[in-house]
């Protein structure tokens, strides 16, 4: 898996885990500028309807972000980059 694939991947499973929840993209992206993440919330947007693409780092800041609002409502974690790519690694080909 390429780096283009796990984000599109962590972009849908967090668009999924806010949806569930009901978190707002405000509070999402209030979380992600906190955490010392450096993207506007226009482009956190974008990200989420895969209409941009952001770097690993930015991307794991904004999971981490996303996981602490999710632990409130104890839910399950969201993956960090490595763990998505890492579980595309060790998934048997069919």
């Amino acid at each position: 898996m390429d780096d283009t694939t796990a984000g599109s991947t962590q972009a849908r499973l967090l668009t999924e885990a806010m949806d569930q929840e009901h978190l707002t993209l405000q509070a999402l992206w209030s979380g992600y500028r906190g955490q010392g993440g450096t993207v506007e919330q226009f482009e956190i947007e974008a990200y989420l309807h895969q209409c941009l693409h952001l770097p690993a780092f930015q991307r794991d800041i904004l999971i981490h972000a996303a996981n602490h609002l999710l632990e409130a409502h104890h839910q399950p974690l969201l993956p960090y980059t490595r763990d998505v790519l890492h579980s595309a690694d060790t998934t048997p080909e069919e």
